[in-house]
This record gives C-alpha cells, structure tokens and sequence, in this order.
C-alpha cells in the first residue's frame, strides 16, 4: 500500500509539469523559471491530463483504504498499529 502511495504522489507531479510542458506553457519552481521541454502538442495535452486525472483519483481512493485500514487496526483488531504512528511512540 505504501509503494503503491509514494508512486502516485510522484507521478503526480511529473504528469502535472509534463502536461504543462505539453501545452506550451513554462513553469516556475522555487523561482527559477523552467524551459518548455516538449513541443506543444494538444493531443498529449489531453491524453497526459487524462492520465493525470485518473491518477488522481487513484490516489484519492488510496488515501481513503489507508485511512480505513489504520482504523480497522485501532478499532476493530484493538492492535497498537495506530499508536505507533504517532510521534513520540514506539
């Protein structure tokens, strides 16, 4: 569940600045102004931001099941998997 988290969140991104990069638009991070690095093409636009969407709620669906599983933990199986998350326990 994990792996299948951090993979999303930076897809994420990646797709955010590619789809970007793919309708001809320059972007800034953390000041610095990035070059378009794809030649602006309406059809990746719209496939990438499809991509991206879907990722997104992926994601979405992922957090929900993460959340729920650590509540079936603390609630259910009565384990300490909850109170392990928690700063300052162990």
């Amino acid at each position: 569940m994990h792996i299948a988290l951090y993979l999303t969140f930076l897809a994420l991104p990646l797709l955010g600045v590619a789809m970007m990069a793919s309708g001809g638009k320059s972007w800034s991070f953390f000041g610095f102004t990035v070059p378009v690095f794809l030649t602006p093409d309406s059809t990746l636009k719209s496939d990438i931001k499809r991509i991206h969407e879907m990722l997104a709620n992926i994601g979405y669906f992922l957090i929900a099941m993460h959340a729920a599983a650590a509540l079936f933990h603390h609630y259910i199986q009565k384990d300490d998997t909850f109170s392990r998350m928690l700063p300052g326990k162990s």
